[in-house]
């Protein structure tokens, strides 16, 4: 699979995660991604990183990211 990249080139989407997300690996910091539902092309997605030993706070940061999202009618 690949995804689209802002110049408009494709690469395959471990590259694509491994770009953007070794540095919370780096660290040790506990980091997630949130997809966000936006109208149009690309599919969008959010990045968090949170202090070190505070997964609650950012799980709970993303639950309410995702509850605040519209959602999609079918």
């Amino acid at each position: 699979m690949v995804v689209p990249r802002a110049n408009g080139e494709l690469e395959p989407v471990v590259w694509s995660y491994a770009r953007v997300c070794w540095l919370a690996s780096l660290t040790g910091q506990p980091a997630l991604v949130v997809p966000m539902r936006a109208a149009g092309d690309p599919p969008l997605a959010l990045q968090l990183v949170g202090r070190p030993f505070h997964d609650d706070a950012l799980l709970a940061l993303a639950a309410a990211l995702d509850e605040s999202e519209p959602q999609e009618h079918t």
